[in-house]
């Protein structure tokens, strides 16, 4: 499912932020380490709730248009730090907003 109305989302944001809907990237940003997720990933299943896109911003501005377009577009939105949790905090299904190079998931 593509997430409604993502381009208005990447024009809001600074020219060095980009949104990735790929498949690749939504499979990363799926899971954290959280053992079950692990033994699945190993037993070559599907990410429970994969995120529809994750959104790798730039600067605090593209955070708060990120955090704000979830709020507007009513998309959840879950903190993705570097996915070395062991809760399962990263399958919410909702969106992330990640610290690393500060990515943001977005799943709707």
């Amino acid at each position: 499912m593509t997430l409604p109305g993502i381009d208005s989302l990447r024009a809001l944001l600074s020219p060095e932020a980009r949104v990735d809907d790929g498949r690749a990237a939504t499979t990363v940003y799926a899971r954290d380490c959280w053992p079950l997720l692990n033994l699945r990933a190993r037993a070559g299943m599907p990410a429970m709730h994969p995120p529809e896109a994750v959104v790798f911003v730039a600067t605090v501005q593209d955070v708060v248009a990120t955090v704000g377009w979830c709020h507007a577009h009513r998309v959840p939105l879950v903190p993705y730090g570097g996915g070395s949790g062991v809760a399962g905090a990263a399958v919410a299904g909702g969106a992330a907003a990640a610290q690393c190079d500060v990515q943001c998931v977005c799943t709707y």
